[in-house]
């Protein structure tokens, strides 16, 4: 297990994380709207963008966007002609509707009733509930469906022909086009007609999709698992899981080996050249002879609401054994429901907090999201970001107050300094002890800290060079040290190393509900017994005991 999620974690640095630039929502975007967006960033950020300068320059990068709109909007038509002049008509739907998707408003996001709501149901869709009556019979002799441990040539022709690019990627964010990019490389590697390529991260993966199938376990970085809730009208919503591609690669293998099996003729989906259209079609030609012989037809359609999520899985895994499914596929099908119990009983244990209800003298107490808390700012999902906001704005209106006074007594930089220095200590950074910093929340106390010392200083300044017009801005570093100042990492990391540059604790998020999170379900399961035998405990004993503390 160590050896697969070293492996695992290999893999994803090697990917390394992707730029929002290059994300293909922001591919419509020309260089030209990023420069502009870069200057007026960078004037922010040194402190020097007036406020006519950035009206004018905010007029610019909003009339280059619909340039870029207009330009998107006439190579989207281009696509869709060129795709339906070739009879591809799906395809140039399916670009219409990635149009139509990148041009109009996004909904907003789900608020705190709309949680519950899709919290309770998920908790009765998730439920375990007996089955009626005897099993169903399989009455088929056992296909020869093969079990063996998939080779190179068998995953490379999954990753080649049946992976679909553009999808969103898991909790890692490792992506369909990583793992093809690591087949071109092996394929450049083995063609000796071509120069270059690297096979590494190719052979990596294959003992890594091999060793899953062999034994059953499974690193446990692939087990989180983001639910993200789409929606569909009318106050509804459908949560789908974003899945690693490494599940996808084994879940297709199953797929096609599963192929073997005859199914009946009246099912339609995952058979091939039998999907929703070859439904139609049977449908109104059972209609249409009736209507020949002249005799009734009665129909009867059964709309299952949630059907995928609300399947006996149990069952279904009988049936499967049943039709010849062997040792290895078995195992890896009784994983997935296995998680998928883990998350159900999350779903559960989320809910019941959720309806728990606190009064004193008789009134309920109102829940509320964030809470000021001895003055500092508690958020119901562990996040710091309003606490840093919070503190932010108090800053920022405590400095004002000072360097007004500082620069009607005109001092020095290094005493404007040591005044910012009291500010930033005793107002911006109150309570950091506590705090887990983010990138983006370690990003907006710099801008304000950068920003400051450059209205402080007064020879390591922004200057315009009269003849070319080009501005000369002095490095951060040059600043900092006239004014007397380090950067706020350094002053943050004074007062709690020990949570400066870490991870979020695992459980917590970045603004993301429940079911967004990641999960690890190792870590919920040992929690859970943990928490089981403690509960017995403390039933028996009535107290806590000093080793269940």
């Amino acid at each position: 297990m160590p050896e697969m999620e070293t492996i695992f974690e290999e893999l994803k640095e090697e990917v390394g994380g992707t730029s929002k630039r290059d994300l293909p929502h922001n591919q419509w975007i020309s260089d030209r709207t990023w420069t502009l967006v870069d200057y007026r960033a960078m004037l922010k950020t040194r402190g020097s963008l007036q406020q006519r300068g950035e009206r004018n320059l905010s007029r610019r990068i909003n009339a280059s966007f619909r340039q870029d709109r207009m330009a998107r909007a006439e190579n989207a038509a281009m696509e869709i002609e060129a795709k339906l002049n070739g009879g591809d008509f799906k395809a140039g739907w399916t670009i219409a509707k990635r149009w139509y998707r990148a041009a109009t408003d996004r909904g907003p996001k789900p608020c705190f009733e709309t949680m519950e709501t899709q919290t309770t149901e998920r908790v009765e869709l998730y439920g375990k509930v007996e089955p009626p009556g005897e099993p169903i019979p399989i009455n088929v002799q056992p296909f020869g469906i093969c079990d063996g441990t998939p080779d190179d040539d068998e995953i490379r022709d999954v990753v080649k022909y049946h992976m679909k690019s553009g999808r969103a990627g898991g909790a890692s964010f490792l992506r369909a086009e990583d793992i093809k990019r690591w087949l071109r490389g092996i394929e450049q590697e083995e063609d000796p007609e071509r120069s270059g390529g690297c096979g590494r991260n190719w052979r990596r993966f294959v003992s890594l999709i091999q060793m899953i199938w062999e034994t059953g376990t499974v690193p446990k970085q692939m087990l989180w698992v983001i639910v993200v809730l789409i929606p569909k009208g009318g106050g509804d919503y459908r949560g789908i899981g974003l899945l690693e591609p490494f599940w996808k690669v084994v879940e297709i293998i199953m797929d096609k080996r599963l192929n073997e099996v005859k199914f009946h003729d009246c099912l339609h989906g995952f058979v091939t050249k039998r999907g929703c259209g070859t439904a139609g079609l049977e449908a109104k030609l059972t209609q249409q002879l009736a209507y020949i012989r002249q005799i009734p037809l009665y129909g009867i359609f059964l709309d299952l609401r949630k059907a995928y999520d609300a399947m006996d899985r149990e069952r279904c895994l009988e049936i499967l054994q049943g039709y010849g499914v062997g040792r290895n596929m078995h195992r890896n099908y009784c994983r997935a429901a296995t998680e998928r119990r883990v998350q159900q009983q999350a779903a559960v244990n989320s809910a019941r907090a959720l309806d728990v209800t606190f009064k004193a003298y008789g009134q309920s107490l109102e829940r509320v999201e964030v809470f000021k808390y001895l003055g500092r700012l508690l958020a119901m999902d562990d996040n710091d970001m309003p606490a840093v906001r919070a503190n932010l704005k108090k800053a920022r209106k405590c400095w004002t107050m000072f360097s007004r006074l500082l620069t009607g007594e005109n001092m020095s930089p290094r005493v404007c300094g040591m005044f910012y220095r009291a500010v930033i200590q005793s107002v911006l950074l109150f309570g950091s002890e506590s705090w887990v910093l983010t990138d983006t929340a370690m990003r907006v106390l710099e801008g304000f800290h950068v920003r400051s010392a450059y209205r402080m200083a007064r020879e390591h300044k922004p200057r315009k060079n009269n003849d070319t017009g080009v501005w000369r801005y002095p490095s951060t570093e040059e600043v900092l040290e006239e004014v007397g100042l380090l950067t706020i990492r350094q002053y943050a990391s004074a007062d709690f190393d020990l949570c400066l540059g870490e991870e979020r604790r695992r459980g917590t998020s970045k603004r993301l509900w429940w079911w967004e999170q990641r999960m690890d379900l190792d870590l919920a399961r040992e929690m859970g017994d943990v928490i089981s035998v403690v509960a017995r405990d403390e039933e028996s004993t009535g107290s806590w005991t000093d080793e269940e503390v």
